[in-house]
């Protein structure tokens, strides 16, 4: 399944050809990096997987911004097996590390590094592990590399009010309830009551044979998942 382009990122007119920011292959930190203390405190105050479907969110930014000049298949399969992670990492395949030429430069490297932040922070959710630090990186590479910033910042400001409404940390559930791709749509009127359809309705139409980031049945039951996979209880 190919997800499709939300009408936010379709209008952004982030897709520009030329590239106009700062970039480093062998500091590339520098583009994300120091992380803004109060924007982190703001993040830690949402649910993990808040975060984390934030972060993918952001990584989808990145990935559209490239796409004209960086045309990588795998990230569009990969942000699909991470949406999927939301809901359960044993839907996905998400141990990841971009290495080699294919991967330099200012056109190839950020996206390597989108899919080191994405692949860190998944792994944060599952060791309860500050996935805020993940989330703050993404918006600031994001961030960094767009001509005009504006049209990204804006979204920050609208779906991060929206998560601090409908997914605050509960100290008791710090993981949260699954959050669906579309509460990150800021056209999308969405209710916290519509998740579970949304949710089922995205995983019903995933195929592990398709994509290779995601898992087999097969294989998720040897990793004890519990209930059929592929579709939400």
């Amino acid at each position: 399944m190919t997800l499709p382009v939300p009408a936010y990122l379709q209008r952004a007119g982030i897709q520009d050809r030329t590239l106009r920011f700062t970039w480093d292959d062998q500091a590339y930190e520098r583009a994300y990096e120091p992380l803004d203390k109060d924007v982190r405190t703001r993040m830690s105050h949402l649910s993990q997987r808040a975060n984390l479907a934030f972060a993918i969110a952001c990584a989808e930014w990145l990935f559209h911004r490239f796409k004209l000049i960086s045309d990588v298949p795998l990230i569009e399969d990969y942000i699909e097996a991470a949406w999927a992670a939301v809901v359960d990492a044993r839907y996905a395949n998400y141990y990841l590390e971009p290495r080699g030429d294919d991967w330099q430069g200012p056109d190839r490297k950020p996206l390597a590094v989108t899919l080191m932040l994405l692949v860190d922070t998944i792994v944060r959710v599952e060791n309860d592990d500050h996935p805020d630090i993940g989330a703050v990186s993404l918006a600031n590479l994001a961030e960094h590399v767009m001509t005009h910033p504006k049209p990204f910042q804006e979204w920050r400001e609208r779906v991060v009010t929206r998560l601090e409404r409908l997914y605050p940390l509960n100290p008791r559930d710090t993981r949260g309830e699954p959050v669906p791709r579309e509460a990150l749509d800021p056209d999308f009127d969405f209710q916290p009551e519509q998740a579970p359809a949304l949710i089922g309705g995205f995983l019903k139409r995933l195929s592990p044979q398709a994509n290779p980031f995601l898992r087999s049945p097969e294989d998720m039951r040897k990793l004890y998942f519990e209930g059929t996979p592929y579709e939400l209880p």
